[in-house]
């Protein structure tokens, strides 16, 4: 499988042999030639078409949330990152809507699937906004389950699942409705089975709480305010997982950044943080950066409740970004811009201006390049958190 953003980059893992493609894109709508070749070679795809809904600015989970047969299965953090989208740049669903439609007429298979847990998306919940997708984009209810069951074990080459028949395994949902006239009647689940044992979904079943307010988790490290790292004879922290080097190839991206520690640091001091990268296109919201964990291990959250402020001193020209990481914020990082000139400067960031940022859930903080494609270079000293 070939994980692809543009059109372009479809048809070169189309013509490189590629079984399927994991998304489709939004730049422009698949062209007959596209088509066809995929068609001819038997190339599936799995659109994602609820994760590219939230690309395009659209919280595509935000039904789902208001969704009384869902609602009692999500959890706080589930609301909250339902209720998300990746920010708007100007790109347009219909795209989308587009290439699933000539894709499905002209015989290509089209598996389901969510690509969850991105910004207005969710494991498990997503599928059923997915399944509506589909069928809005001219595949039948019917179609879309196909999609979802036995088009996919096909694709994949299971030949014990997918199928409602003898011999296979007794993965079973049973709905009230008819989903194959009514699709959102997936939603109003009545028993599961996995592997013919029937699933108490009491057990999983939580408050409802569209606000997405987390409870505090007391288990988790507290930590004070303090000196982060001051890079005076290595890349090191005072506490938490250390630093990292973070890029979009995370997600398919291209974009790359080198760390190393550099003598003369701020003020004359002994040393400093080096980041030299590039951001590359490919990608709608590229990253390329140093990022921090507080927890002892990379991503864990962290109690951060008393810290009221970011500073560190930074050199080197451009603009530049720290975006940040919570449990509040679901899978969507906020973010805060900055000026760097060639003279050493510090940045001050007041973290209570930061929209829905809760610190008792704290997880990362990511210094990163801006978005525009380019090489960049950053100086980065006495970082601490007030």
């Amino acid at each position: 499988m070939t994980h692809v953003h543009t059109l372009a980059a479809a048809r070169m893992a189309v013509e490189s042999g590629s079984d399927g493609l994991a998304h489709l894109f939004l730049d422009f709508v698949a062209d007959e030639a596209l088509v066809r070749l995929m068609k001819e070679r038997g190339t599936f795809v799995v659109p994602t078409m609820t994760v590219l809904e939230g690309v395009t600015g659209v919280a595509s989970g935000r039904s789902l949330v208001a969704d009384e047969r869902l609602a009692g299965y999500l959890n706080a953090a589930e609301n909250t990152n339902l209720a998300k989208a990746f920010p708007s740049r100007g790109l347009k669903m219909s795209v989308v809507v587009d290439t699933v439609r000539k894709l499905h007429a002209a015989g290509v298979p089209i598996l389901a699937g969510s690509d969850a847990p991105n910004p207005g998306t969710a494991h498990g919940a997503s599928m059923h906004r997915e399944l509506e997708l589909l069928v809005g984009a001219g595949l039948s209810p019917n179609e879309a389950l196909h999609a979802a069951t036995a088009a996919a074990a096909d694709a994949f080459g299971l030949k014990d699942r997918g199928r409602v028949a003898v011999g296979q395994l007794a993965d079973l949902v049973l709905v009230e409705g008819d989903p194959t006239a009514e699709i959102t009647a997936t939603r109003a689940i009545a028993a599961v089975w996995k592997r013919g044992l029937p699933i108490d979904r009491s057990l999983v079943a939580v408050p409802r709480n569209l606000g997405g307010e987390a409870p505090v988790q007391t288990g988790r490290q507290r930590r004070e305010p303090g000196l982060i790292s001051d890079f005076e004879s290595a890349v090191e922290a005072e506490y938490g997982a250390g630093w990292t080097p973070s890029t979009d190839q995370l997600f398919g991206g291209e974009s790359v950044v080198e760390l190393a520690w550099v003598e003369e640091g701020a003020a004359n001091s002994a040393g400093a943080l080096h980041l030299k990268g590039e951001i590359r296109e490919g990608l709608a919201f590229p990253w390329s950066g140093a990022m921090f964990s507080p927890g002892s291990k990379p991503m864990e959250a962290a109690n951060l409740s008393s810290i009221k402020t970011l500073t560190f001193d930074v050199r080197g020209a451009g603009k530049f970004r720290v975006l940040f990481f919570a449990e509040s914020l679901g899978q969507t990082p906020t973010q805060q811009e900055f000026e760097s000139k060639d003279e050493w400067r510090e940045v001050i960031i007041d973290l209570s201006e930061l929209q829905d940022l809760k610190m008792d859930g704290f997880i990362a903080f990511l210094i990163s390049a801006g978005v525009e494609p380019g090489e960049f270079e950053l100086w980065i000293d006495n970082v601490a958190f007030e």
